[in-house]
């Protein structure tokens, strides 16, 4: 997360199932934050969305995306989890 803050991007949200660990992340970089209740509206939002998770099942898939613009999907999760 430090690569982004010192990037020009300025915009970014971590999304987390508990609220409390994606803040202690994201106000350490000074990046909005929330739940996963919020995922679906964030993901209409985003250019770039970066899945990294250890869920044993798809978090990502086509119902949720229901894209209006191009997204670049980078999925670093083990095992996968946009499918």
């Amino acid at each position: 997360f430090l690569n982004l803050q010192e990037s020009a991007i300025k915009n970014v949200t971590v999304l987390n199932t508990t609220v409390d660990k994606a803040e202690k992340l994201a106000t350490k970089c000074g990046f909005k934050f929330g739940g996963l209740e919020n995922l679906q509206a964030e993901i209409q939002q985003a250019d770039v969305l970066v899945v990294a998770t250890g869920a044993q099942n798809p978090t990502v898939d086509a119902n949720i995306l229901n894209l209006r613009k191009p997204l670049l999907i980078l999925d670093l999760s083990v095992p996968k989890n946009v499918d």
